[in-house]
């Protein structure tokens, strides 16, 4: 078959993010000719998408949803209404009758929902589709024997059944070709997996449902060996583990950093770190390794928001973490990114107030020194979690209510509002407004400014 792979357009969203699963989807499609089209390096993606469907005549289309939205409280960006949706109608249009598959971690959140509100889907692959898809194209005739997949039956949705998550280790790797048509120059850009799945269980998360709740790893040579093919066949010497969190297997991390090292690789990284398992020790080794940006995502600083949110870290492990990286001579010119929320189940007015205090202290000491960020953010509300059980018994949400509300809908909905806080959470929401509104006046000023001086 000839099939054509389209990443969904993220509205400009940045950084570009490598499409990585279709790059796996499209290794596992060994005897079919496929296609990939991501249309966010593109400059007109809504054009280019008839035109490429028109070039190629292709039998088949799978469209992934990566992301449901961009989970910004302040700056909204809703991707599946905006832009999914109105994809699917181009291609319906461009390919009435060819057969229209959607897949992705976006949509493996809300199949039936999707799958019920756009009947141009024919069919839907639920979770990973490594195995799923090729099954499923060789029985596009018989898909209720194809456990993973959403089909249309007598007018209704229906569903196959879960399969065993397939066997990471074992699957061939990612087809990098992409790479020759599009520069994902940014270090989050290309992404490298190691591992899958996420044995934590933080009230809000989602990684376990989207990857199974047991750590499935590569072999470290294997790994390194895609790093040295991305060096060798492609000239890119950067890249993003995207693990949920990079040395989750902390032997494999170990390995992976000594084998860039002893075959002597240059290359630049960046990655998400979990403060539950990893340590200075293995920071640094990192950092000989070529580590440039360290991701953390400790999402609280007091102990009843850290238990609340079910870390299993406590603030003295964050406080030594920040101390490492604003002090450490090794760790001095790497770029480090933390994340922070406000609205965290179980923060109490104390709490909030020292993790604002500790913002307050850590904020400019990274942004004066071009070191990183300290982000403070709200919970995006996910499907089937327990922050979702928990907003419902606090009655802000209803049992069967949607958490893909229409365009121009209630947003404030889809994220979690702690119940004694609610007054606070409204200051510092008008607090971050007003000092969004004077950086952007600033970078105003500060740009025509800077005109105004290359006019002279």
């Amino acid at each position: 078959m000839k099939i054509l792979l389209v990443q969904s357009f993220l509205g400009g969203f940045q950084p570009v993010v490598y499409p990585l699963g279709l790059t796996y989807l499209t290794a596992a499609l060994s005897g079919h000719e496929v296609h990939i089209l991501d249309l966010n390096v593109v400059d007109e993606p809504y054009q280019e998408l008839p035109r490429r469907i028109g070039e190629l005549a292709p039998d088949l289309i799978g469209l992934s949803l990566r992301n449901i939205d961009n989970q910004m409280r302040l700056d909204f960006s809703y991707f599946y209404r905006d832009h999914f949706q109105r994809e699917l109608k181009i291609i319906r249009r461009a390919a009435p009758a060819t057969t229209l598959v959607a897949g992705g971690a976006g949509f493996s959140l809300f199949p039936r929902e999707i799958m019920a509100e756009n009947p141009e889907l024919d069919f839907g692959v639920y979770l990973e589709g490594e195995e799923t898809f090729p099954e499923l194209l060789a029985n596009l005739d018989r898909p209720q024997g194809v456990a993973g997949v959403y089909y249309r039956e007598d007018g209704e949705v229906r569903f196959t059944g879960n399969r065993p998550l397939v066997d990471f280790a074992r699957l061939p790797p990612p087809d990098h070709r992409l790479l020759k048509d599009h520069a994902y120059t940014l270090i989050q850009g290309v992404g490298i997996q190691t591992t899958r799945g996420c044995p934590h269980n933080c009230v809000y998360c989602v990684y376990p449902k989207l990857g199974g709740r047991s750590l499935r790893s590569r072999p470290a040579a294997e790994v390194v060996r895609e790093i040295e093919g991305l060096l060798g066949d492609y000239g890119l010497d950067n890249f993003f583990f995207a693990d949920s969190a990079f040395g989750a297997d902390l032997q494999q991390g170990k390995e992976i950093c000594r084998l860039i090292l002893s075959k002597g690789l240059k290359v630049r990284w960046g990655a998400y770190f979990d403060l539950e398992y990893a340590d200075a020790d293995f920071f640094h080794l990192c950092r000989k390794a070529g580590c440039e940006a360290y991701y953390f995502s400790p999402d609280g600083y007091s102990a009843e928001a850290l238990r609340a949110l079910g870390k299993g870290i406590t603030p003295r492990l964050v406080k030594q973490n920040l101390d490492l990286f604003l002090n450490d001579p090794e760790l001095a010119r790497a770029t480090v990114i933390y994340t922070v929320f406000l609205n965290s189940p179980g923060e109490t007015l104390s709490g909030l107030g020292r993790t604002l205090w500790l913002w307050a202290r850590t904020y400019p000491r990274l942004k004066l020194k071009r070191r990183g960020d300290m982000a403070l953010c709200w919970i995006r509300i996910e499907p089937e979690t327990r922050l979702h059980r928990l907003a419902i018994e606090q009655n802000d949400l209803t049992p069967g209510q949607s958490l893909l509300p229409p365009a121009g809908g209630d947003y404030a909905e889809l994220f979690y509002h702690h119940p004694r806080l609610r007054v606070v959470e409204g200051l510092l929401l008008g607090l971050m407004r007003s000092l969004g509104r004077l950086k952007d006046l600033l970078k105003k000023l500060l740009g025509k400014g800077r005109g105004q001086d290359a006019a002279a």
